[in-house]
């Protein structure tokens, strides 16, 4: 798919495994401009779409656990609520799973890595918690 759409990507579409979004600036012509464009690669590749999967014109939505809108990107609620409401890990492995929970959304946390530094020195070998 990758190929099929070259020199769109990151200009006006993200592409991820079989997921494609198409985004746009300038309003709704320009994203049918840039829609009709991406469905004709697609046609002429022989590739299509399902319906049930689409969405149109859509103001905001949520891919890979980022809402995406006009605004930029933001974490997804739902995952940030899962950090938050996240149980107090008790052993390695529940330590992992938090910090790497967590880590999803790094970018959006300043000093990510000094905050979890000491969680992350709790997986070394060796170490209890």
């Amino acid at each position: 798919m990758n190929g099929v759409l070259r020199g769109l990507t990151w200009s006006a579409l993200l592409i991820y495994l079989d997921g494609i979004v198409v985004f746009t600036k300038g309003g709704v012509e320009r994203h049918i401009v840039e829609l009709a464009t991406i469905l004709e690669r697609l046609s002429n590749a022989g590739l299509t779409l399902k319906l049930k999967k689409c969405v149109f014109e859509a103001e905001e939505m949520e891919c890979l656990g980022h809402n995406l809108s006009s605004d930029g990107v933001r974490p997804a609620e739902r995952l940030v609520r899962a950090v938050q409401e996240f149980s107090r890990p008790t052993n390695p492995t529940e330590v992992r799973r938090f910090v790497y929970l967590a880590g999803y959304y790094r970018k959006f946390i300043k000093s990510f890595g000094s905050l979890a530094a000491p969680m992350t020195r709790l997986l070394k070998k060796d170490v209890e918690c």
